[in-house]
C-alpha cells in the first residue's frame, strides 16, 4: 500500500480525530485542517494546520503537497463577531474554495462524508449537503462521496441528543414523524468506509451513478425503535406515547429544551425526520469487508466507549471585532465575475445617486460620501480571475485604522450555474460596534438585497431581448 499524505477539512470534530488516528496507525501522513487548531506537530504522522477554509489562499496553503483531501464540513459555524448569510451560502462557499484549491494543488481525490438523500422535497440540510457535494465535484478533482444518516458513536452530536432525550424523559410523546425510517451507521463502519475511499482505486469502489455510496445498519429502524434500543442500553423504560401531529417546529423546540442541544445541531436532526432516511443501495458490507454494526451493537459500544483521545493545540481566536457577510445571487448568463464587481459599483452609484460616489481606476474602487472616502477597494490581479475578482478592504473612515491587512471582499461565479457569490470576509468596523450592528451591517444586507433584485431583473430583460 502507497502511504499518502492525506488532508482532513473539519478534521477537529469526533469523527476527523477518529478519521485522523486510524490513517496515521495506517501509515500515513495525515494533516488536520481547522480554524481552531494551532499549527504543530502531534507525532510522526500526525499533524495540524490552522486554515480559515473560508480563506482560499489559506486553503491553498494547506493542501500543498497532499495527495487526498477528506472534506467532514457541514454546516459551516461563523466564528465571527457578526454574521451574515445562511448556513447554504457559507456552505457553499468553503466547498467551493476547497474544490478550487484542490485543483491547483492535484490532489488525486476528494473524499465527502454527506448525507443520505431520499426522495421527495429535501429538507435545506439536505439539499445544501447535496450542493456541497455537487461543489466538490466540479472543479475536476476525482471526488467520492459517502451519504450517511446518523452517525452513531461515542462524542457524537446526534448520540449525545439521543442519549440525554432518553435518560431524562421516562415518557416521551412522540409526533408521527417517529414512524420514518433510518439506517444509521457506526462511527467504525463510517470510519473505515472513509478510509476504504482514500486506499481503493475509486474502480473497485462500489460507486452509484454520480460518484456516491450509501452507508447504514440493516435492518432500517424507525425513530422510535432507536429511542428505544437507545433506553434499553441505559435500562431505562421508556415509554412513547405517538400523537398525530407533525409539527417540525415544535419539535425542535421540544428536542432542544429537554437535550440541551444548540439550535444549529438540533434543526438539521430534525429536519432530516421528514423522510425515510435509508441506505439503498447499502455499499457498507462491500466497503469495509464486513457486515455493518446492528443498532444494539453500535448503541451499546457508544455508551460504553470514552470519546476519542486526541488533544489538539487551540489556536488564539482573532475574529472578536470581525464581520463576514455572504450573498448568493443569481446571474444573467455568460458574465465573469469582473462583470459582476463593475455592475456592482454602477449599480451602487445610481441606486445611491447625490448620495453615494463610486471612483473606478485600473478596477480599484473607491467609495465616498459628500467628500468623506468611505472605502477603499484595492483590486488583487494575482488573486483574482475570470471566475473570482478579489478586493482588498485598505482604507476609509469606515473601517478600523488597526485591522492591518484584514479585510476582503470578492465576487465569484460558480461552474455549471447562473449563480454567483458576493462576499466579506474579516472586515473590522470603525464604528463602535453596537452604533455598526444596528446600522452599516443592517445598510449593507439591505444594499446586497437591492442588488440581488437588480441583478435578477436584468437577467429577465436580457432573456427577453435575446
Amino acid at each position: 500500500m502507497k502511504i499518502m499524505t492525506i488532508a482532513i477539512a473539519g478534521g477537529s470534530g469526533f469523527a476527523g480525530k477518529a478519521l485522523a488516528l486510524k490513517l496515521a496507525e495506517h501509515g500515513h501522513n495525515v494533516r488536520i485542517l481547522a480554524r481552531s487548531v494551532a499549527n504543530a506537530r502531534i507525532n510522526e504522522r500526525l499533524e495540524t494546520r490552522q486554515c480559515d477554509i473560508f480563506s482560499l489562499k489559506q486553503t491553498e496553503d494547506a493542501l500543498q503537497g497532499v495527495d487526498i483531501g477528506v472534506y467532514l464540513i457541514h454546516s459551516m459555524a461563523p466564528n465571527n463577531r457578526l454574521t451574515q448569510g445562511n448556513f447554504q451560502d457559507l456552505d457553499l462557499l468553503v466547498a467551493d474554495n476547497f474544490a478550487r484549491a484542490a485543483r491547483l494543488q492535484k490532489l488525486k481525490r476528494i473524499v465527502y462524508l454527506g448525507g443520505i438523500v431520499p426522495e421527495g422535497n429535501l429538507s435545506a440540510h439536505l439539499k445544501s449537503r447535496l450542493e456541497v457535494e455537487h461543489a466538490l465535484a466540479s472543479y475536476g478533482t476525482p471526488t467520492v462521496t459517502l451519504r450517511a444518516a446518523l452517525i452513531i458513536g461515542a462524542g457524537g452530536s446526534s448520540y449525545k441528543i439521543l442519549a440525554r432525550l432518553v435518560k431524562r424523559l421516562p415518557v416521551m410523546v412522540c409526533p408521527a414523524w417517529t414512524k420514518s425510517r433510518s439506517q444509521p451507521v457506526s462511527l467504525d463502519d463510517a470510519i473505515d468506509a472513509l478510509i476504504a475511499c482514500c486506499e481503493k482505486p475509486i474502480t473497485s469502489l462500489p460507486v452509484q451513478a454520480g460518484g456516491y455510496m450509501n452507508l447504514g445498519c440493516e435492518p432500517p429502524v424507525s425513530y422510535n425503535q432507536l429511542m428505544q434500543a437507545a433506553a434499553r442500553v441505559y435500562g431505562r423504560n421508556l415509554r412513547i406515547v405517538s400523537v398525530p401531529l407533525n409539527s417540525y417546529g415544535l419539535s425542535k423546540l421540544w428536542v432542544r429544551l429537554f437535550s440541551g442541544a444548540e439550535r444549529s445541531l438540533v434543526e438539521p436532526l430534525v429536519e432530516s425526520l421528514k423522510h425515510d432516511m435509508l441506505a439503498m443501495p447499502n455499499a457498507t458490507a462491500e466497503l469495509i469487508g464486513r457486515p455493518a454494526q446492528n443498532l444494539a451493537t453500535m448503541l451499546t459500544q457508544a455508551a460504553r466507549t470514552a470519546p476519542v483521545k486526541l488533544q489538539l493545540p487551540r489556536a488564539q481566536n482573532l475574529t472578536e471585532r470581525s464581520v463576514r457577510s455572504v450573498q448568493r445571487l443569481t446571474v444573467p448568463p455568460g458574465v465573469d465575475a469582473h462583470w459582476l464587481a463593475e455592475r456592482y459599483g454602477v449599480w451602487l452609484e445610481h441606486y445611491f445617486r447625490g448620495v453615494i460616489k463610486v471612483i473606478r481606476k485600473k478596477r480599484h474602487l473607491q467609495f465616498s460620501s459628500q467628500g468623506i472616502v468611505l472605502l477603499t477597494l484595492e483590486y488583487s490581479a494575482e488573486r483574482s480571475d475570470k471566475t473570482r475578482a478579489l478586493y482588498y478592504i485598505s482604507g476609509g473612515s469606515l473601517r478600523r485604522r488597526e485591522a492591518g491587512e484584514s479585510g476582503r471582499l470578492e465576487f465569484r461565479t460558480l461552474p455549471n450555474s447562473n449563480e454567483a457569490l458576493a462576499a466579506i470576509h474579516d472586515f473590522e468596523p470603525a464604528l463602535p460596534w453596537f452604533i455598526y450592528a444596528n446600522s452599516q451591517a443592517p445598510l449593507h444586507e439591505f444594499v446586497m438585497h437591492r442588488f440581488r433584485d437588480y441583478l435578477s431583473r436584468y437577467r429577465q430583460a436580457a432573456r427577453v431581448t435575446s
